[in-house]
């Protein structure tokens, strides 16, 4: 009967460290819409405050292929809805090609970035286009973690360096002193550089203008002046042509002469003594 009683003590238990690590479990995340930043509350019971909520950190990142009628009128207006929402230029440029286009990367509050959206859609054809979301919270929730026990540890370390009563342990704490404080500004960096990221959303926008495929050509008649020219340029280079083949001519007959008067001897040799042998043959 003790055994039971035992077993059923264990079971008990078992249920209770169930039911305790469910508790820590996260919080469900629900769907996210386009018009809200789905900014859902994890519980951390091991962050730099238990028992907090940490709000959810996220990067937004957009690309957008964009066809418009007017190319600087949309690259206007949308520099205007920038600077409207806040927002900034990263990055511009412009390429001198027909029809004209470019490239150009915003940075607006994260808040108002699906709002630019609708609006970069409005101004004409979007080709191509997409949106990924990167969720930082766990590396955000590490550092603030990870920055609050560097600092507790400088603390505690300044208090070391005040009680110290010889020359090796000053120098000891001092060393760990810079070496603390190396990181500590290493968090604080990249927590910074999170919290930009987060703050102003980055889009990026491919901007070109529409071929007018209706458009008829202007003439441009090539001119009295110009004809002339060019038909004066085209007669002297025929000249030019027909005197360096004459030329050509001579320059091949000089270098031929050296063969040729000694074939032309041999041949008025070989006709000569043919004449004297017809001649002998008919005065016999």
């Amino acid at each position: 009967m003790s055994r039971l009683k035992i077993g059923f003590a264990l079971f008990v238990v078992l249920l209770l460290i169930v039911g305790c690590s469910a508790q820590d479990s996260y919080a469900p995340i629900g769907d996210e819409t386009r018009s809200g930043r789905g900014d859902y509350d994890y519980d951390y019971s091991d962050g730099p405050d238990e028992g907090t909520a940490v709000e959810r950190q996220r990067i937004y990142d957009g690309y957008m292929s964009l066809e418009v009628e007017n190319f600087k009128e949309a690259l206007k207006s949308i520099n205007d809805e920038v600077e409207r929402l806040d927002g900034f230029v990263e990055y511009s440029r412009q390429w001198d090609s027909k029809p004209p286009s470019g490239r150009v990367i915003f940075r607006v509050p994260q808040d108002k970035f699906f709002a630019f959206v609708d609006f970069l859609e409005t101004l004409g054809d979007a080709r191509d286009q997409y949106v990924t979301i990167t969720d930082v919270t766990e590396e955000y929730v590490d550092l603030q973690a990870r920055l609050g026990a560097r600092k507790a540890h400088e603390q505690r370390l300044v208090e070391l360096y005040e009680t110290a009563e010889t020359v090796d342990d000053l120098l000891k704490i001092e060393s760990e002193l810079a070496r603390v404080r190396g990181e500590i500004e290493s968090l604080e960096g990249r927590i910074r550089y999170l919290d930009h990221q987060v703050a102003m959303s980055r889009m990026e926008v491919e901007l070109r203008q529409k071929k007018e495929e209706t458009e008829i050509p202007p003439l441009s008649p090539m001119g009295i002046m110009e004809t002339l020219r060019r038909a004066g340029r085209s007669l002297s280079q025929s000249f030019t042509m027909l005197l360096n083949s004459l030329s050509y001519i001579v320059i091949g007959f000089a270098a031929s002469l050296p063969f040729v008067i000694p074939a032309g001897v041999l041949v008025w040799v070989w006709r000569k003594k043919r004449r004297q042998r017809k001649e002998r043959q008919q005065q016999q």
